[in-house]
């Protein structure tokens, strides 16, 4: 039994209305059948108010920060996309530059591999003046979240052509496999992004005339390669390792084009966590014996897609992003998978 603050009267709880009738009732007058007092607007907006922060909406570029008691050791909390994390200890005075080389010490991360994100925010070495730059100039809070992207390579100007080379090797479980040769597929795909807008895929369609015709009957597909093509299927069913090549000419690429987004994506499989080790190589291609970086993505997922990597235009050129974060999705229904890549450029990514 609560007193009821309008009428002062006991009730049960269930007499009293709920507040959704409160606030969509047009009536001034109180909803529930045996009250009928009259409510002021202020007591209306008390249950507004009341309502709207018990559903708060939060961008994803909201950073979370926990409370700390007195006296209690203040760290940040830095986190990479393939799930590795670590702790540091806060101090706003600390440039970054030092925090760099303290996430080297924990994480193995060279310093020229960091990449440093903080509210969708890149985290700078120097300011604009050139001085150099301390947490307490990005306004980083004791106990948030510093998301770390590794830096896989930067290409030099006179390097055009390049392969990812994405490989995998078959499920070790025989009932997801097809025909006598007893392979899956993880699908390499480049997504091509301008801006938060994904301009165009490209995927094994591209080397397969029977989904190539049916796409230019049905949905019409672009004839222009954008300076990446792909190889098809490359499997050897000996070794159990399945490759798709990726060819992309730096050059060709179009102006507008800002990042290309490398997916691994099951087929059969629900889940990626049924191909072990899946894996990316990144090589010159007048050089293949010459690996320029690789990264194996190793955690088990219970999602059907992985990013692996992307190659992004920045000022001084492009570079190669080591990525990691997972996905719904796959090559039959891209959908899920622009969705994350979308929400990770928001994010500053």
């Amino acid at each position: 039994v609560m007193r009821c603050r309008m009428c002062n009267n006991d009730k049960l709880s269930k007499e009293f209305p709920p507040v959704t009738c409160i606030l969509s009732s047009s009536d001034t007058h109180c909803p529930s059948l045996s009250c009928g007092q009259l409510i002021q607007d202020d007591r209306r907006e008390w249950f507004q108010a009341i309502w709207d922060k018990q559903f708060a909406e939060y961008k994803s570029s909201d950073v979370s920060v926990f409370e700390t008691e007195p006296g209690e050791c203040k760290v940040l909390h830095v986190t990479v996309l393939n799930g590795d994390a670590a702790e540091i200890e806060f101090n706003d005075s600390w440039t970054i530059m030092r925090m760099m080389t303290e996430i080297k010490k924990i994480m193995k991360f060279d310093i020229n591999e960091q990449r440093l994100l903080y509210s969708g925010v890149e985290l700078t070495t120097k300011l604009p003046d050139s001085k150099p730059a301390t947490l307490k100039d990005f306004s980083v809070k004791p106990n948030s979240t510093v998301q770390l992207v590794k830096l896989l390579y930067a290409i030099p100007q006179d390097i055009n052509k390049v392969v990812f080379d994405l490989n995998w090797q078959y499920p070790n479980d025989t009932d997801l496999l097809e025909g006598t040769e007893k392979r899956d597929y993880l699908d390499a795909s480049c997504l091509i992004f301008e801006g938060e807008k994904c301009a165009r895929t490209i995927d094994f369609v591209q080397k397969n005339p029977l989904m190539l015709a049916m796409l230019n009957k049905h949905k019409g597909i672009k004839k222009k390669e954008w300076g990446v093509k792909h190889s098809g299927d490359r499997m050897d069913d000996r070794k159990r390792i399945g490759h798709h090549l990726i060819d992309v000419s730096i050059e060709d690429i179009p102006t507008e084009v800002t990042n290309l987004f490398f997916i691994l994506s099951a087929w059969n499989a629900p889940t990626i966590s049924r191909y072990p080790n899946p894996s990316l190589s990144f090589y010159e291609k007048s050089t293949p014996e010459a690996n320029l970086c690789s990264t194996t993505f190793t955690h088990a997922s219970d999602y059907s897609a992985v990013i692996m990597c992307s190659l992004s235009r920045t000022r001084n050129g492009w570079v190669v992003y080591e990525n990691g974060q997972t996905s719904n999705g796959n090559a039959k229904d891209y959908n899920p998978i622009k969705q994350t890549v979308q929400k990770l450029i928001q994010e500053g990514f």
